[in-house]
């Protein structure tokens, strides 16, 4: 495995609203998601085909970091056959924020999976893959997730506040240090299996999201 270390140099711009701009529902419909930067910039890292398309859009405001993801998937798989929520996510077809406090993840690193139910699998972890999944964000509701389905696949909506990324240490002269990806199920002769989608094409030669290589940079714009 190749660590990556340098920082990546990409960038994503969230642009600022009004307090109230924004609703968080999982439909997508606020006005606030017109003015956003789309991100459509995702590949899969490890295979040489197109993925499905997933456009990404975040803003924020003095109170939150809003998020968006609306992705096209024809075949959506939400696992609620197991008895564990954990497990029920990690089978299931679902967006991901990963945020970082440094370049190397020698400082904790905190990791956000989201299916299409607006569950969410939060953990804080500490490289190589040692994650706390009873861990709580701090304040009270420092993350809502809502979501909903559509004709071709599916929106997640999320709302982080801010407080919650400066006590973390996550939130540096108006940047963050973020990974986006997503975890897309397709059908791999009987059984569906995970294909890895992503902003940033990690320096791994196997499918590796818990590296350094694989953040890149928001920065909060005026």
């Amino acid at each position: 495995m190749e660590l990556g270390l340098t920082t990546n140099s990409k960038l994503y711009e969230v642009k600022k609203v009004s307090v109230n701009d924004v609703e968080t529902n999982g439909l997508g419909k606020s006005g606030a998601w017109q003015t956003a930067n789309p991100l459509v910039d995702f590949s899969y890292p490890w295979d040489d085909i197109k993925p499905p398309l997933t456009t990404f859009k975040a803003v924020w405001d003095k109170e939150h970091l809003f998020f968006n993801f609306t992705v096209e998937d024809e075949c959506i798989i939400t696992n609620f056959s197991e008895t564990d929520q954990n497990s029920q996510i990690i089978e299931s077809d679902r967006v991901e924020l990963f945020f970082k406090s440094d370049e190397k993840l020698i400082k904790p690193y905190y990791c956000l999976e989201m299916d299409s139910a607006a569950r969410i699998l939060s953990s804080k972890s500490h490289f190589y893959r040692q994650h706390e999944y009873s861990y709580k964000w701090p304040g009270s509701n420092s993350i809502v997730v809502k979501s909903s389905l559509t004709n071709n696949g599916y929106i997640v909506e999320g709302a982080i506040s801010i407080e919650a990324l400066k006590s973390l240490n996550l939130l540096h002269n108006n940047m963050i240090k973020t990974g986006i990806y997503r975890g897309n199920f397709i059908r791999i002769g009987d059984k569906f299996k995970p294909k890895w989608i992503s902003w940033i094409k990690p320096k791994s030669e196997k499918p590796d999201f818990h590296i350094p290589s694989s953040f890149g940079l928001f920065k909060l714009v005026e």
